[in-house]
């Protein structure tokens, strides 16, 4: 039996990717894409003055194709910056449809990843990042303020990032991110990442795979895995203050 052209279209293995659906939070230049075929990544876009800031780049190149065609109807800025805020590969795969690789090899484009940053499972497939960063930092990136906050180690790194001026922190939620670290300080990544960012007046918590949440339930979120990690039951955070 022949296939017609809507059974072919869905066995095609070099189709589109289905376009991210894009969501804007609130009034500032931040928005998050996610695959509308449920593939679980979370795609954060930042526009600053000096161009585009992508989190996370895809699951393939296909993706990332779908992804720079979504980037181009909500901004004509170049990307300037790509965050990968895991220590695998499994994220950042769409990297060079979205910037030329040599741009990144020339440092011409900014592509930040936390110390331990593998390339696994398949580095020959991925454009290897040109900053990795140890510490805590703050760093000016397409003219946006970035402060990044490294956690993890013994393989198992991540990146917290946290945009001041629009009150916006992400986190690397990742399976690998729970990995418990027995001893003296006993916890896990996620955990001394929940430990940095709950005193900042953050508006919205964003990851990899989280839906956006505001500020009460982001609180709530970080607080419960900061007390599960530690051993303790999670348990409702304090209210934030006015203002908060």
């Amino acid at each position: 039996m022949t296939a017609g052209p809507q059974s072919q279209r869905r066995t095609n293995p070099a189709r589109r990717h289905p376009a991210p659906s894009p969501r804007r939070l609130a009034d500032l230049p931040v928005w998050v894409l996610r695959s509308p075929d449920g593939e679980p990544l979370n795609c954060v876009l930042v526009s600053g003055p000096g161009g585009l800031i992508v989190i996370n780049s895809g699951l393939s190149l296909r993706h990332g194709k779908a992804l720079k065609r979504a980037l181009a109807a909500l901004s004509d800025r170049p990307v300037r910056a790509i965050v990968y805020p895991h220590h695998h590969a499994r994220y950042c795969r769409g990297t060079a449809a979205l910037v030329d690789p040599g741009a990144v090899a020339a440092s011409e484009v900014v592509v930040l990843a936390p110390k331990g940053w593998s390339g696994q499972p398949d580095p020959a497939e991925v454009v290897p990042p040109n900053l990795l960063v140890h510490r805590e930092c703050i760093l000016q990136l397409a003219g946006v303020t970035v402060h990044v906050l490294p956690v993890g180690g013994n393989g198992h790194t991540g990146a917290g990032i946290y945009l001041p001026e629009h009150r916006v922190a992400m986190l690397p939620d990742d399976p690998d991110m729970w990995r418990y670290r027995p001893g003296p300080r006993a916890g896990t990544p996620l955990a001394d990442l929940a430990e940095l960012l709950l005193p900042l007046p953050f508006r919205y918590v964003l990851g990899s795979r989280l839906p956006p949440l505001d500020a009460p339930h982001g609180r709530i979120l970080l607080a419960n895995y900061r007390y599960a990690a530690r051993g303790g039951v999670p348990r409702r955070a304090r209210s934030p203050k006015p203002g908060s």
